[in-house]
């Protein structure tokens, strides 16, 4: 969309040092007030975090401590309570070109504007105000974690700094940035992101080459059975966000990847064409499928019309 208005696109990626630990219980009970729930709920919840200690065995003897926070991250209620607290940022009124999104304790920024130096200046504005909610319920932001990415309105055009500061320190900038499990790169390619699923893809390969070869082992049809649930869920995951439209470059590369597992699973020569093994194991090319079921989720959970090698696809 930046591009396509010739606007500058930055996202901002921060993390949360320790969210789940360091979350002070009087966050959780001033979020709990603010909200409109049924009061006896409530209630039990405040008690919960009321008054809590920890007993620990001393060389002196038992002792106990106050405790003021900590969720253990795993808990039943650790996201629940965190969720309640990042609400709080997540409401807040932002400047026009400014929009934030989070899960857990992963937020992103998302900021566009026309000139260089008013992304600057938006980025710099909502870090501050991002910074004053840490600040009020004793948050850090883990600036190891912590780095942006910078979408030029010309794909060729020169790099830059956005000169973005945390805590006085410029924060990193990089190409590509994992965000729920998929890269997304600074050329909206996808490709650092399928390059990453092969190299997954071989290590797990590797491993599974040692309990079952193309003529020991497992045989066929649990090693198509493997192929089917592990190897090819990895590599479709998150299709939706980078299979609407695959270039010739990422089909050669999922093909490439596809290619492992047919070896592994026909005991076929190497040198046998990546089609001929598909067809005589009766296995849908892997850039089809993510395409397939790029479409279902596009059609059906998000409501979108689709079209796809001249076919429309329209959400009723």
């Amino acid at each position: 969309m930046a591009r396509s208005t010739k606007k500058h696109a930055l996202v901002i990626s921060l993390d949360i040092k320790g969210a789940f630990n360091h979350l002070e219980y009087n966050s959780i009970k001033n979020s709990l007030n603010n909200i409109n729930f049924h009061s006896n709920t409530k209630e039990t919840l405040i008690d919960l975090l009321s008054g809590r200690q920890v007993a620990l065995d001393t060389p002196q003897g038992p002792t106990t401590f106050p405790q003021h926070r900590s969720r253990p991250q795993g808990s039943c209620t650790d996201h629940s309570f965190w969720n309640l607290v990042a609400n709080e940022m997540l409401t807040q009124s932002w400047p026009e070109g400014v929009h934030l999104q989070a899960f857990s304790d992963a937020f992103i920024f998302l900021i566009k504007a026309p000139p260089k130096a008013k992304d600057k200046s938006l980025a710099n504005e909502a870090l501050n105000q991002f910074k004053s909610w840490t600040a009020k319920h004793n948050l850090e932001i883990s600036a190891d974690k912590s780095n942006y990415m910078h979408f030029n309105k010309n794909r060729n055009g020169p790099r830059w700094s956005a000169g973005i500061r945390e805590e006085g320190n410029l924060l990193r900038r990089k190409s590509s940035i994992k965000y729920l499990g998929v890269f997304i790169d600074d050329e909206l390619n996808f490709a650092t992101h399928l390059f990453e699923l092969k190299n997954k893809t071989l290590n797990l390969y590797q491993e599974i080459k040692s309990i079952a070869a193309s003529n020991w082992g497992l045989n066929k049809n649990i090693r198509k059975k493997i192929s089917f649930t592990v190897i090819e869920r990895i590599l479709l995951y998150g299709e939706p966000a980078w299979a609407n439209t695959i270039t010739s470059r990422q089909q050669r590369l999922l093909n490439s990847i596809q290619r492992i597992s047919l070896l592994n699973i026909t005991g076929a020569y190497s040198t046998t064409p990546t089609a001929a093994l598909q067809v005589i194991e009766g296995i849908t090319p892997l850039h089809i499928k993510a395409q397939m079921e790029s479409i279902l989720v596009r059609v059906g959970r998000l409501r979108k019309d689709c079209n796809w090698e001249g076919s429309s696809f329209l959400y009723q």
